[in-house]
């Protein structure tokens, strides 16, 4: 079954730009936390995790992994909770 946030997450005002999403608890490295965007044919859907993911590119705690389909999130690191959940926003891994 779909669900636009896992139970960890939720959303509230961000420091970093306007909202954001925020553990809240402590997660894992390496964990899933749920699709950030959806591909049928030429059109892109965003969801509610895709659209409050905050840009740090310096330190994210977070990536982004693409594949035909969509578009998934992986934490890169532990996340604290109360920790907002960010990612290096980049079209090409280099």
């Amino acid at each position: 079954m779909y669900r636009p946030l896992p139970d960890c997450l939720e959303i509230r005002d961000s420091e970093i730009h306007g909202q954001g999403v925020f553990a809240k608890e402590d997660i894992n490295a390496h964990c899933f936390l749920g699709i950030a965007h959806h591909f049928f044919n030429d059109d892109m859907s965003r969801t509610p995790l895709g659209g409050f993911l905050n840009h740090n590119p310096d330190d994210p705690n977070a990536g982004i992994v693409y594949n035909e389909e969509d578009s998934v999130v992986h934490t890169l690191r532990k996340i604290h909770k109360g920790e907002e959940i960010t990612v290096h926003y980049r079209l090409y891994d280099i």
